[in-house]
């Protein structure tokens, strides 16, 4: 995020199009995050929040999004394992319902 922000010609002060059309995904996904640590909430959804990321920039956001987000509630939809492996809950939906199946055979998982 910061090689995004100081690469841009006003660095800080510049300004985002309605809807971040003049940022890539994963720049607005980034963006959205640090909003999210910055102002401290308390409850996050992230809905494939890593998706567009490369495998070395999920695993440095990954790293970064557990240490900031210790004392929050998230949510989180993802497809990528490695987005839920220190999740202390883990719900697995398939079709609309939710499935144990996934839970009973991964001793990694435990059920909570």
């Amino acid at each position: 995020l910061k090689d995004m922000i100081s690469s841009l010609d006003n660095k800080l002060e510049s300004n985002v199009t309605e809807g971040g059309r003049n940022l890539s995904v994963g720049e607005r996904q980034l963006l959205c995050m640090a909003r999210a640590i910055l102002r401290k909430v308390r409850i996050v959804v992230l809905d494939e929040a890593t998706g567009s990321l490369d495998n070395n920039m999920d695993r440095l956001l990954q790293k970064c999004l557990t240490e900031a987000l210790a004392d929050c509630t998230a949510l989180i939809i993802a497809h990528r394992i490695e987005s839920i492996l220190n999740m202390d809950k883990l719900l697995y939906m398939s079709q609309a319902k939710l499935n144990n199946e996934l839970l009973d055979g991964i001793p990694l998982i435990s059920k909570s």
